[in-house]
């Protein structure tokens, strides 16, 4: 079975005075994404990445309704 690439959420704080600018270039954010990082301080990364990746070949669907049914 072929391991799945990990992705994991980071909370990134940023130097005090960095502009907008600087925030998009060093991170590669988007402007809304610089703007509102630049209010709060901190951005997450890898915010909206899914961190669970189904490999749909080895998916057994009876074994999930199962689990599903005994909670």
């Amino acid at each position: 079975m072929d391991l799945v690439p990990e992705i994991r959420r980071e909370k990134v704080f940023l130097q005090a005075g960095m502009s907008t600018e600087e925030i998009k270039k060093t991170y590669g954010l988007s402007s809304d994404q610089a703007y509102k990082a630049k209010m709060k301080g901190f951005f997450v990364k890898n915010y909206m990445k899914k961190q669970i990746v189904i490999d749909r070949e080895n998916f057994n669907s009876a074994v999930v309704l199962v689990q599903r049914e005994m909670e």
